[in-house]
């Protein structure tokens, strides 16, 4: 009989991004004086998961208050996404770059800078995941959010990651509150990964926005100084995320099926704690090879 495979291993992440995740994710949310084992910042945690966080879908531009507990500033609502969510989106991040793995090495083996241009970015979530999986790659980050309490906390995390021995020089970040106005190198030429991580899932997405997107993707793939371009898309598997996404691509293709998009669901398990118990998460992913 052949020999059964062994289910894989749960992910687990370095030792320096544990202490980065502790010390500048976990630790200034369960300080707090009104942090406890269920409640952060005075809330219950029930109540944050389904109404201050919105399941991941809450607006981090903006706070938000309630009669009975108080007001949380927008920063505050970040940092609760950071404590609750970041992790998770991590793994998946992770999990799809090193899916792509050899694609990606493709990109930063040759001579020509790699720019992560990563719109909604959050904490630089996906960037933190890029770090972990190519620690000694020089990097180009581009972090676009409309939160500006979320571009603050990103700009936080990679300036801690260099203490950590990860994102160091030559790697350099560049942050923007809006797509439009991202400015990336005219005459040399570079490599372009784009990263949508839950960027399609959000409800402050206008089909006007998709269309404006795919406009600006499709023009920098067409630009003659990328030199290769790939896209990198990780989302829930609701719906109205995944329609979005498939509204995106058909807007980037034009009248042409030229990338050939088959997202796939993937659930896969990481540990909460580099020793500790494994959770599961199952999401949407792909990456396509633009040029």
């Amino acid at each position: 009989m052949p020999k059964k495979k062994s289910p894989p291993k749960p992910l687990v992440w370095s030792q320096a991004m544990e202490d980065l995740f502790q010390k500048h994710v976990i630790l200034p949310v369960w300080n707090h004086p009104k942090s406890d084992y269920d409640q952060k910042f005075g809330y219950p945690d029930a109540l944050i998961l389904n109404e201050v966080l919105d399941s991941g879908l809450a607006d981090f531009a903006v706070g938000c208050s309630s009669k009975t507990y108080g007001e949380l500033t927008a920063k505050q609502r970040c940092q609760l996404y950071g404590f609750f969510n970041m992790k998770g989106h991590f793994f998946t991040a992770l999990s799809n770059f090193s899916s792509a793995k050899s694609k990606l090495q493709r990109c930063l083996d040759d001579d020509h800078p790699t720019v992560l241009l990563d719109f909604g970015c959050g904490p630089a979530t996906a960037g933190l995941a890029f770090c972990e999986l190519f620690p000694d790659a020089p990097l180009r980050y581009y972090g676009v959010d409309r939160s500006q309490a979320m571009l603050d906390m990103g700009k936080e995390l990679l300036t801690a990651a260099r203490e950590f021995s990860f994102f160091e020089e030559p790697s350099r970040s560049k942050w923007s509150d809006n797509f439009e106005a991202v400015r990336l190198p005219e005459h040399r030429e570079f490599n372009l990964v784009a990263n949508f991580s839950y960027f399609f899932a959000s409800r402050q997405l206008s089909q006007k926005h998709i269309r404006k997107l795919a406009g600006l993707v499709r023009s920098l793939a067409e630009r003659d100084n990328t030199h290769r371009v790939l896209l990198s898309y990780t989302n829930t598997t609701n719906p109205a995320g995944t329609k979005n996404y498939k509204s995106f691509i058909s807007e980037l293709e034009g009248d042409e099926d030229e990338f050939g998009s088959e997202p796939e669901t993937r659930t896969i398990e990481f540990r909460k704690k580099r020793n500790g118990n494994a959770k599961s998460i199952t999401f949407s992913r792909e990456v396509l090879v633009l040029k």
